[in-house]
């Protein structure tokens, strides 16, 4: 019997398309019984008629497959592509709102259930750990705010102190000074109470008492005649008063205008304070200088002055003579407790290889032991009795505030100190650095006198 009268299975694959997504296949397979067994049972048959009905039977079962597959497709897409869609617009919305404490709707128990859990659980971990990391964000700004705030209150003390270790010193050199008015006003009166410019009345009353005779009164008698010697000492005792009175006044009103400079001086460093300029060093050293040059005399420190030509620095006046005049006061301090006979204070300007401009002060006093050199800028580290601990941490701050340094060397106890200013160039100055330099008042080393 010829094959197409023999059974014959018909296969077809029908791909699925889910979401427009490759999904899978579903492979459909038919037996056709050959239309010469059917027919065979009917009788005579016509061959055209049995190829006609195979034809249909196999378009019934392409039909009938397409149908099928159809309907699996509409239940695998309800089934898994919309529980998925519901996954990815639910961590869409998520992502979009920052909302950690959305969840996605579960819809079955399969695989895509499982799926849902897992993201809900990987969600609810993120919610947490957002939360975590919101609080630790919330504490550090507490925390940064809270140092800002006390650096913010230590500045300020450091710079009030500052101000006080500043008008201390002004209070004390003052006070040397008006030592000295003291003592010249008194011998002003000590000389006005001995002077002899008395004596020109009683001998006018004299002369007047003889207005009648005053011829014989000169000539005949004695006190007459002693008048004129008496006369030319008197005046050569009023001239030497004179002078002395004169050179005393003079010294007593250099004395009132030493004091009215270093007034006048603090309140312009105070009306300046915060103020950022361009200034000559050598004149800032000068200022510090003159506001402790009576101390300096009163406790026999021999000073000596060791300039080079240097760049103007961009600094604040206020905060540089607060460090120079506890800087010089220390040293005073260092070299009053030595047991050195001579007590040495030099004060060098210059420039240091960093391009920074240095101002160094060294002294051959009692020195600094190793193991406080480390403690030494640390708030509230003295070793004077009186010591508050102020004055060289707020000059470090200070200098650190206007982007120099405020270090110190020593060899050890006994082996005096130098502690170095560093202070930067000001570089919007029209002349270059390397041109523009300041030249100091006295160029040579001097001692105080």
């Amino acid at each position: 019997m010829p094959a197409f009268f023999r059974n014959a299975p018909i296969q077809r694959k029908l791909m699925l398309i889910i979401l427009g997504s490759y999904a899978g296949a579903l492979l459909m397979t038919a037996a056709v019984y050959s239309s010469f067994r059917i027919f065979s049972e009917i009788g005579d048959f016509d061959p055209d008629v049995a190829a006609r009905f195979d034809g249909a039977a196999l378009a019934v079962i392409l039909v009938i497959s397409a149908l099928i597959a159809y309907g699996v497709s509409q239940r695998l897409q309800a089934a898994i592509s919309q529980p998925l869609r519901t996954l990815a617009e639910t961590a869409k919305k998520i992502a979009r709102q920052k909302d950690y404490s959305v969840r996605a709707q579960k819809l079955s128990t399969d695989e895509v259930g499982q799926l849902t859990d897992a993201f809900n659980h990987m969600v609810g971990e993120i919610q947490l750990h957002n939360g975590a990391m919101r609080r630790e964000i919330a504490d550090r700004i507490r925390a940064e705010q809270e140092v800002d705030k006390l650096h913010k209150e230590v500045l300020t003390a450091t710079r009030q102190a500052g101000m006080a270790e500043v008008a201390t010193g002004v209070l004390h050199n003052v006070g040397n000074v008006l030592n000295s008015v003291n003592i010249s006003t008194a011998l002003l009166n000590e000389q006005f109470e001995k002077s002899r410019a008395a004596n020109v009345s009683r001998i006018a009353q004299l002369l007047q008492s003889h207005a009648g005779d005053l011829g014989d009164f000169l000539t005949n008698d004695p006190k007459g005649r002693a008048l004129p010697e008496y006369l030319t000492e008197l005046g050569q005792r009023l001239d030497a008063e004179r002078v002395k009175m004169r050179a005393d006044l003079q010294g007593l009103v250099a004395s009132i205008e030493h004091i009215k400079e270093i007034v006048n001086m603090q309140q312009s460093y105070a009306k300046l304070s915060g103020e950022t300029e361009s200034l000559a060093v050598p004149q800032l050293v000068e200022d510090a200088l003159r506001m402790n040059a009576a101390a300096f005399t009163r406790h026999g420190v021999t000073l000596q002055r060791e300039f080079s030509p240097v760049p103007y620095v961009s600094v604040d006046k206020h905060k540089v003579l607060q460090i120079l005049t506890n800087l010089m006061r220390n040293a005073k301090y260092a070299v009053d407790e030595t047991t050195q006979e001579r007590k040495l204070i030099r004060v060098g300007v210059g420039v240091e290889s960093t391009g920074f401009v240095a101002i160094t002060i060294t002294d051959n006093g009692v020195g600094i032991p190793a193991e406080n050199l480390a403690r030494i800028f640390q708030h509230g580290f003295t070793t004077k009795k009186e010591g508050h601990g102020f004055g060289l941490h707020s000059g470090a701050l200070a200098a650190k505030e206007m982007g120099g340094a405020l270090t110190v060397q020593s060899a050890g106890s006994g082996r005096g100190a130098t502690f170095t200013l560093t202070l930067p160039i000001a570089h919007d100055l029209a002349i270059s650095a390397s041109t523009k330099v300041c030249t100091p008042k006295i160029p040579v080393p001097i001692a105080a006198s």
